[in-house]
């Protein structure tokens, strides 16, 4: 931000003449800093910008989710706030925290005020900046399988939410998963970068094994809780005479998908591993 910033924003000048100090005010009504015109970026050391159009982020309705946080600090599509790019983070002998604070609003509405607090543990924090394009890589990666994953959660409950007549749904009957695939949604937000900072430094050794193992640790828990988001699905969705028949194959089409897209969920090792943590 400029030095001279504040001053220039003053509609009151102070004035020194001889002994006294003197006040004068502007009658102008023009904006003090034409912040539409240049669409928002005014130098703000908080705000990111827009790469392609050179305008500042607005939140709007969205929330401060890993989708949108993982685009903003590393997906390429923005320029990092000056507070984050200027941020000397190479006292690796403590934890940092990045706090991200925001009012949504767009369109004459308001949308409330969020605030996030995401820890960077010492050793990734400065890579926030210098790593960026390997944590873009990793956490794409991530998000594709959540994707994935909040799939089969939805095709699982859109059967028992036709009481098992059939295996595949028609598309409407999708909509009565969202409340659970939302569920599983919050799950993966809460552990999400605690997963990522755990791949990083396996990716950049070139350590695919320790990266893999971080990996399903992340996702055992988050299929784990996919499974009983279904087992209380299947009793909401479905009608009472048909739960037995909506259970089976409401499961029996969960476990097939989970073991083609995640075949490594079902293998011998990772049952020793979920007994370990059971």
């Amino acid at each position: 931000m400029d030095i001279w910033f504040i001053e220039i924003c003053r509609r009151i000048r102070l004035h020194g003449e001889g002994d006294r100090l003197i006040a004068k005010t502007g009658t102008s009504k023009a904006p003090r800093v034409d912040a539409k015109t240049q669409k928002g970026v005014v130098g703000d050391p908080w705000a990111p910008v827009n790469v392609k159009d050179r305008k500042s982020l607005t939140l709007g309705p969205s929330k401060l989710d890993y989708h949108h946080i993982c685009d903003w600090l590393f997906g390429g599509n923005w320029q990092a706030p000056a507070m984050i790019r200027k941020a000397d983070m190479s006292d690796t002998n403590q934890n940092w925290a990045l706090i991200i604070q925001a009012l949504g609003r767009g369109n004459c509405k308001t949308y409330g005020y969020h605030e996030r607090t995401l820890v960077l543990p010492r050793q990734s924090a400065a890579r926030l900046i210098t790593d960026a394009q390997a944590l873009h890589t990793l956490s794409q990666d991530l998000i594709k399988d959540i994707g994935e994953l909040k799939k089969i959660l939805g095709h699982a409950i859109a059967i028992a939410a036709i009481d098992g007549r059939s295996t595949s749904p028609d598309k409407d009957k999708y909509a009565a998963a969202k409340p659970w695939q939302d569920g599983l949604d919050l799950m993966a937000d809460r552990h999400f970068f605690p997963a990522l900072w755990d791949m990083l430094p396996a990716y950049l050794h070139k350590d695919y094994a320790a990266q893999d193992e971080a990996k399903h640790r992340f996702f055992r828990r988050l299929i784990k809780e996919a499974q009983t988001l279904l087992n209380t699905a299947i009793e909401t969705v479905s009608a009472a005479q048909f739960h037995l028949r909506a259970r089976s194959r409401a499961e029996r089409v969960f476990r097939a998908r989970i073991g083609k897209h995640f075949d490594w969920y079902f293998s011998n090792d990772n049952k020793e591993a979920n007994d370990a943590a059971a």
